[in-house]
Order: structure tokens, then sequence, then C-alpha cells
């Protein structure tokens, strides 16, 4: 029990730095007297300084510990465990927050929608700005999670491998129930499961299943949404993760004796796999201790933020010019429908970020398009095309995988017109 005294109080300690960054998003842990600066994007109190620099001071002190003793496989496994514990409880805490929040106020706060003043063609880059400031924590997060996912891959990846057909779809799924990841995110780990050479249904499972699964999303949807989009929303999620997927599998030959052939052509053809692997020097079979545990995690994510930031600015400025320009004369029509199934498969949004919207939808009467964006929106964008296919060298899988959700989504839309 002594072995583990110093990784406990190391994870303790990265709890202390993640509570402090946590409450200056949301400014929770104090009273509102202890908050010298608030606004929709961050609250400040000089306590949080004390509490981050006491989390940091003991992460410094436990790595210097294991920089001067012996490790071990089960140090190494238990403290990878807690970090991501850790950081799937930080996930709760900051989405639980403003969920009890929206519970209190009974709608979302769409604030930051508001957060404008122009009304011309500059909005959209207004809305962008406003909405980035607004998850820069979920942000933040998501890398910390996909950074933590390179390195843990190593070591759940037999497992995962012996996987195949439908069970390993299942088991895709449940994974991605735990992440609240956008589908950006989610694609960003495919590399890694690729060169593991993990079932080509367990990882269109997890990139489907992270945004239209997460157990956030689906418990805002049945709060907020009227019952029978909230019972569209999960149950059009379990289909297109767990049916459609792995139709898709199916159709495309994509069984798991193809995916060594996959992984050389991402070896030999892949730009973008070349960039992750060489450029940003991403190790897939590195085996970690703790003496180097923080410094291989904050460089993974911070080299999958230098990835991801980039395309949110694309794809939150792509979004916000397509509900700036959306024509207000369409009614609830079959045309709005197709609109929005092929809009909606596009353009990126973070995830649950389709609730407000559709909300917006079914308060106008638009209710064929409401219920093609909880499908469409979530599921899938152009971004995330673009890189499963520079990743995978296979452009017939992201026209199947396109093609498949636009179409869903419309028969989705037009059933509720």
């Amino acid at each position: 029990m002594k072995k583990f005294l110093i990784p406990l109080f190391s994870l303790f300690s990265a709890a202390a730095v993640l509570l402090a960054v946590v409450d200056f998003r949301r400014g929770f842990l104090f009273d509102k007297t202890f908050y010298t600066y608030k606004s929709m994007f961050c609250v400040f109190s000089i306590w949080q300084i004390f509490l981050l620099a006491a989390g940091i001071c003991g992460l410094y002190l436990s790595s210097l510990y294991f920089k001067k003793h012996e490790k071990s496989e089960s140090i190494n496994s238990f403290f990878l465990i807690g970090i991501f514990v850790i950081l799937m409880l930080d996930f709760i805490l900051y989405r639980g927050i403003s969920f009890s929040r929206v519970l209190d106020s009974g709608k979302i706060n769409l604030d930051w929608l508001k957060n404008n003043s122009s009304k011309d063609f500059t909005q959209p880059l207004e809305l962008s700005f406003s909405y980035l400031l607004t998850v820069w924590h979920a942000t933040m997060l998501s890398c910390l999670v996909a950074g933590l996912f390179f390195m843990a891959l190593p070591k759940i990846k037999n497992k995962i491998k012996n996987y195949t057909n439908f069970k390993a779809t299942v088991a895709g799924a449940v994974v991605a129930c735990t992440q609240p990841l956008c589908s950006c995110c989610s694609v960003l780990i495919l590399p890694a499961f690729i060169k593991n050479e993990m079932s080509m249904s367990f990882m269109l499972a997890f990139v489907l299943g992270a945004p239209l699964l997460n157990v956030t999303t689906l418990t805002l949807a049945f709060i907020l949404l009227p019952l029978k989009y909230a019972v569209l929303r999960l149950l059009g999620g379990l289909f297109m993760t767990l049916i459609l997927s792995y139709g898709l599998v199916r159709y495309l030959n994509l069984n798991h004796e193809s995916i060594a052939i996959l992984t050389d052509k991402v070896n030999s053809k892949s730009k973008l796999f070349h960039f992750l692997q060489k450029y940003l020097k991403i190790n897939f079979e590195n085996d970690v201790h703790q003496s180097n545990f923080f410094k291989t995690w904050f460089s993974l994510s911070f080299k999958v933020a230098i990835m991801l930031i980039p395309s949110m600015i694309f794809g939150t400025i792509l979004t916000s010019g397509v509900w700036y320009f959306w024509p207000t004369e369409l009614n609830n029509s079959i045309f709005a429908v197709f609109l929005i199934s092929v809009l909606g498969t596009l353009v990126m949004i973070s995830t649950w970020s389709e609730i407000p919207i559709a909300l917006q939808f079914i308060a106008t009467g638009l209710t064929g398009p409401a219920a093609a964006a909880l499908i469409s929106l979530p599921g899938i964008n152009l971004s995330s095309l673009i890189l499963i296919g520079k990743i995978t060298s296979k452009w017939k899988t992201v026209t199947a995988i396109f093609l498949a959700i636009v179409t869903f989504s419309f028969l989705i839309g037009i059933s509720f017109i």
C-alpha cells in the first residue's frame, strides 16, 4: 500500500490543478464575493492561484521522487487509470455545473449567440469568436483526453484487437458513451487505432458514437427537448453508431484482415499520418513511466491542440455563416430538411450544441429540420471527413459515410414534417 502513496499524492495534485481551471471557467468553489472578475467566459478569484500553485508544486515534488525510485508496471497502470478517472470527473463537473444551471433556469444559456453587435456579414466572425471563448475549457479537456488515449492505447490494444464484427462495434459504442467528444476530437485518435491494427468496426463506432451517444448529451436531450425528439436523439444515435457503422464496414468490406493492409497504406501514403508520427513525434508504442508521464502527456495533448484548434476556427466560422445566411423564407418543407441534412453533415459543432439549434427550429415550427439537425449535426463534419480520408487513404469510405448520414437524417426529418 505504501508504494501507492506517492502516486496518490500526484493524482490529488493533478486534481487540484484541474479543479482550479474548471473553477476559473465556471466559478463555483467559493462565495460570490471572492470572485473579482466575472464574464460568460471565465470567473477569477485569487484563491484559484493558490489552488493552482499547490497542485503544480505537488506534481513537481512527486516527479522528483519518481526519478529516484524504481517504477513498476502496476504503479504505471494505476497512475494511468487514475488520471483518466480524474479527467472524466472533471468532464462531469464541467458539464454538471452547466447542467444544474440549465435545470435551474429551464433553458440552455445561449448568450454566446447574442454576444455580438454586428448585423452585417461580419456577424459569423463575431459569433465564432464568442463560441470559441465559450468552449475553451471543453476544448482543453478534449485535447487532454486525446493525449491520454495515445498513451493508454498500447496497454489496452491487445484486448481491443481481439474484438471483431458486431462485438467490436458494440465495444466502440460503449467506450464512446464515456467520451463527451465532438467528431473532430474522436477522429484524431484514428491514427493510433490504425497503427495498432484495431478493428474498423470498433473505430467507426467510436468516431460516430462519441458525439452521438455521450451520456451528457443524451441527459440534456431528455431534460430539454420534447419527449419525441429526445427519443429520436437516443434511437438515432444508437442506429448510426451500431447499425449504420456496422453496415458500412460490411458493405465496404473493411474486415479485420483488411486493417493490416490499411496500416501499410497509412504508413506509406498518408501524409497526415507521417505528420503525426514524424513532426509531432507521437510514439504509439511508448511505455510511459511516472517520471516523464506529465511531460509526455502534455506534449501529446499540445500536439493534438495544434491540429484541433485551426479546424475548430474554420469549422465555427463556417457553421456561424450557415445559420446567419439560412433562408428565412424556407418553411417546414422537404427541401428545408434536405438542406439541413446536407449542411448539418458538413458543418462542425461541439458536442450537444445541436440541442439549442434544434430548439430554435422547433420554436419556429420547423419540426422536420429540427429532427434532421439532431442527427446530422453531431454525427460527422467536413473537417472530420477530410481527416478520415487523409488518415486512411480510403475516400470511398468517406463518401459512403457522408451519403449514409445525409440519407438517414433526411428520412428522419421528412417523417417529422
